[in-house]
């Protein structure tokens, strides 16, 4: 296929991306969209507040408060500052976006028709697990899903006879901090997804000595952590409230998860909260090994991407 072809066909599936991303939103998001005017929501309802709150020259944390990170809310003010249903048109880039990524995914493998079906099929099976729409896991889905496409890009291209193919490049790793952290400061336990995916090439490198190209990737990750870390703990420092927003973010939130009573249940919180970490990982852990050491099984890249998009959209 020709280059003018091929982009005239991903022009075509970006709008029709974006115009099924906006009937989904305008439909489903029922916490921001006019179809349900009256309904509010929960968690959905406290972003808001903070993010509006946040555009009135109040601080996050400080002076109003919820146990997420700061990223969420700032995704929520700039919806506030661009107008009325501007939550509703970030969820529509965002959305916009995530699909793209699926559509990406699925060119992998998979012609072009066959991959905006599959891109099209994947609306229907997020219909279910969206509960009205404007949760943190939505905003999520983006980073996961092209940190996804760079994992899976780059394993499908190493052959394990050939040692220069297993080098990763140390700008997808810049991607997966920058990744990371936007998730982090969201919702921490969603970031377990790029952790997963981190270890996986972590894993590589190491069983096959290539000390210079972790060193580069190590350092490409750390620098998409700081793009997105570095500006709002700058933002909170100034305004006193540093503390106040790790303490949300993170502090906040393994308290509460060791206090909830599935993990009272089994008594140490702290115990508690390495059984459940140890046993939702240990059948990806075992596949990755295996497949590392065996050097010949593709499923893992299918078994990663399914652990990996699990749950709330």
């Amino acid at each position: 296929m020709d280059t003018k072809n091929s982009k005239m066909q991903y022009s075509i599936a970006i709008v029709i991306i974006m115009l099924l991303s906006a009937g989904f939103v305008y439909y489903f998001s029922g916490t921001t969209s006019p179809v349900i005017p009256d309904y509010y929501g929960d968690d959905s309802a406290v972003f808001q507040v903070v993010g509006k709150a946040w555009t009135n020259g109040k601080i996050p944390y400080i002076q109003a408060f919820d146990h997420k990170g700061p990223f969420i809310f700032f995704v929520e003010a700039l919806g506030y500052l661009i107008g009325n249903y501007g939550v509703l048109l970030m969820q529509w880039l965002f959305m916009s976006a995530n699909f793209f990524g699926i559509f990406k995914i699925a060119r992998l493998f998979l012609r072009y028709s066959s991959a905006m079906l599959a891109t099209i099929a994947s609306f229907l099976i997020l219909i279910p697990c969206y509960s009205f729409g404007n949760y943190t896991e939505e905003y999520s889905l983006v980073f996961i899903t092209f940190s996804i496409y760079l994992g899976v890009k780059y394993l499908l291209q190493v052959n394990w006879k050939k040692k220069e193919t297993l080098l990763h490049p140390w700008k997808y790793a810049v991607w997966y901090g920058i990744a990371f952290t936007a998730i982090l400061f969201m919702r921490v336990t969603s970031a377990i997804a790029i952790v997963c995916l981190v270890f996986v090439i972590l894993c590589i490198l190491l069983r096959f000595g290539m000390w210079k190209n972790l060193l580069e990737n190590m350092g490409g990750f750390l620098f998409g952590v700081a793009i997105v870390f570095v500006p709002f703990s700058l933002y909170f420092l100034i305004k006193g409230a540093w503390y106040d927003m790790m303490y949300g973010t993170i502090i906040h939130n393994i308290m509460y998860a060791s206090r909830s009573s599935i993990f009272m249940q089994t008594g140490a919180p702290w115990k508690s909260v390495l059984i459940a970490l140890f046993t939702t990982g240990l059948l990806l852990v075992v596949s990755i090994l295996y497949w590392i050491y065996e050097r010949k099984n593709n499923w893992i890249l299918g078994a990663y991407g399914t652990y990996s998009c699990k749950g709330k959209g």
